[in-house]
């Protein structure tokens, strides 16, 4: 069962010139990173030219569209949004259109 699986997997990744890359569903391939370039690449997309402070799902995404990948990509970015104080500030705001109050009338005043 499991060996089925990881052969399934392994499909999904290659060597170009000396690196291991995934092939993404679009047949785009996909460098993989080591935990320290994977740091680094969560940090400099997070923090870089234009500071965007997006979720996490977001933030991975936007590291794939670089074309870059690690096995735990997702859950790594909405690690570092969670503890990112200006992400908490700006994220999953309530963008909802304020409405008018409802009068309420008592059949007792001022009960």
């Amino acid at each position: 069962m499991a060996a089925t699986r990881l052969r399934s997997q392994a499909k999904n990744f290659t060597i170009i010139e000396g690196e291991l890359c995934k092939r993404t569903f679009t047949r785009l391939y996909l460098k993989c990173l080591l935990p320290s370039e994977a740091d680094y690449a969560l940090r400099e997309v997070h923090s870089g030219v234009c500071e965007e402070y997006l979720g996490g799902r977001v933030l991975a995404y936007k590291i794939m569209r670089q074309e870059f990948y690690w096995p735990t990509i997702k859950q790594d970015a909405l690690e570092f949004t969670q503890k990112c104080k200006n992400c908490q500030l700006h994220f999953n705001l309530d963008h909802t259109p304020a409405l008018e109050l409802a009068s309420m009338q008592s059949p007792w005043p001022f009960a």
